[in-house]
């Protein structure tokens, strides 16, 4: 059992446990007081009242790096 979770883990590069879904994040970036100020291309430009706008990218239906989420999440301040 422990074989088969290590060979999908590191094998499959299709299988990912910490991805997370664009319209997923975004609904997180909205819940959190954030506002789609336009759109840019792929990117949504946000703000919220009182802070810079913030460019965050909007690829419907493709997940989101762990990575990335981490770093935008750091910059907007979202736990």
């Amino acid at each position: 059992m422990y074989n088969i979770l290590l060979e999908l883990l590191f094998n499959n590069r299709d299988f990912t446990i910490f991805a997370m879904k664009f319209d997923e994040f975004h609904r997180i970036i909205r819940a959190n007081g954030w506002q789609i100020l336009r759109q840019m291309g792929t990117s949504h430009i946000i703000y919220k009242k009182g802070n810079r706008t913030y460019p965050v990218p909007y690829h419907k239906g493709k997940e989101l790096g762990r990575g990335l989420e981490c770093k935008i999440r750091k910059d907007l301040g979202i736990k």
